[in-house]
């Protein structure tokens, strides 16, 4: 009964212990380019972006941004990440999106991250857990330099479907995928929904994505028609004339 107390006491005061300990500092993500792997290619004079794909994981893509230059680097982040460009080849020479970008949610993580001179940080390049093999390559959002390496990675069709629908302005292509009538390759996304809800942007002929959603509205699909007559909702009340 005595040794259970005293294990019972022991045990009381490791986990105060414990609890009264401050939180292990994090390492800083900022580190001298002398301590730069050996395999990372880094021209000298330059900022530059170097993806590890010898070292790719299933979440991640590790990219190194190297300055190199004689003043600091700044570039912003959103929870601790900067805004990579995602590209994949999609004929020899032409690189095109891979992935849409993702503005940030808040701007309480938006943080102006400074890369000091002489210095490196590792930052996370997306990946795709299912698609098509491709020469893959990452960039700063927005900015035509610097280009990382390229490597072989997978590509998505879902993520390149998203990015017609989201993006087109064919109001005839938008028309057919919102109907049915033609079905972007995916791997499992269903983009009619969302093709339904662009139709009612004021990019459109408002008397013409009218008569579409009417038309899906009426269908026997109970799921594309709530969408279309929520649509409708839209436009009867910020559509204008």
């Amino acid at each position: 009964m005595r040794s259970l107390i005293v294990l019972v006491t022991l045990a009381l005061f490791v986990g105060v212990a414990a609890a009264a300990a401050p939180p292990a500092a994090k390492p800083d993500p900022i580190i001298p380019t002398a301590k730069l792997p050996s395999h990372v290619s880094a021209p000298p004079g330059q900022f530059s972006l170097f993806a590890d794909f010898k070292n790719k994981g299933e979440l991640r893509v590790p990219v190194y941004f190297v300055n190199r230059t004689r003043k600091p680097v700044k570039f912003f982040t959103y929870n601790g990440q900067p805004f990579l460009a995602w590209e994949y080849e999609a004929r020899p020479g032409k690189w095109k999106p891979a992935r849409g970008g993702d503005g940030p949610l808040c701007g309480n993580d938006l943080k102006p991250f400074v890369l000091p001179s002489g210095t490196y940080a590792v930052f996370d390049g997306d990946v795709a857990y299912a698609g098509f093999k491709a020469k893959v390559r990452y960039r700063l959002d927005g900015k035509a330099r610097p280009v990382s390496n390229a490597g072989e990675g997978l590509v998505s069709h879902d993520d390149l479907s998203y990015i017609l629908v989201w993006k087109t302005t064919d109001f005839a292509l938008l028309s057919k995928i919102a109907s049915g009538e033609f079905v972007p390759p995916t791997e499992s996304a269903d983009y009619r929904p969302l093709a339904i809800r662009r139709l009612a942007g004021p990019e459109f002929d408002r008397a013409k994505a009218e008569a579409v959603l009417k038309r899906i509205a009426k269908g026997s699909d109970k799921k594309y028609a709530e969408v279309a007559e929520g649509a409708l909702e839209f436009l009867r009340r910020f559509g204008g004339k």
